[in-house]
């Protein structure tokens, strides 16, 4: 499935999605059909990293002590990032405005200093 993905998926994300963003002429346009695409795209990781946090809930009542469990919720962090760039298409005052980003993005610092720490031990 995935050796499918990266070959055919991605070349046809490549040939149908971006191209056809490139061809628009109009650049904010053109970016924001970009923007699009990458959101879309990051909606499927994000369902799929949402699926695997569930298989550690389900199989497991002390999922938080796997290894795995904060590189799992920064993924999840790192997807609402871009997400939240993303939706406001790379504007900065819109993406300020919204307050979304900044949010997940100390949730990402604050999982990547529990990992540090947990590292230390």
């Amino acid at each position: 499935m995935v050796e499918k993905l990266n070959k055919e998926g991605l070349t046809a994300i490549k040939k149908e999605e971006i191209d056809a963003c490139d061809k628009i002429i109009d650049k904010d346009k053109r970016l924001a059909c970009k923007f699009n695409l990458l959101y879309k795209i990051t909606e499927i990781q994000d369902h799929i990293n949402l699926d695997i946090m569930g298989d550690f809930r389900k199989s497991d009542p002390n999922c938080s002590k796997d290894e795995r469990w904060y590189p799992v919720h920064m993924i999840d962090n790192a997807n609402a990032i871009i997400l939240g760039l993303s939706r406001n298409k790379g504007r900065p005052k819109a993406v300020l405005r919204e307050g979304y980003v900044a949010e997940k993005v100390d949730a990402l610092n604050s999982k990547w200093s529990h990992i540090k720490w947990a590292a230390e031990e």
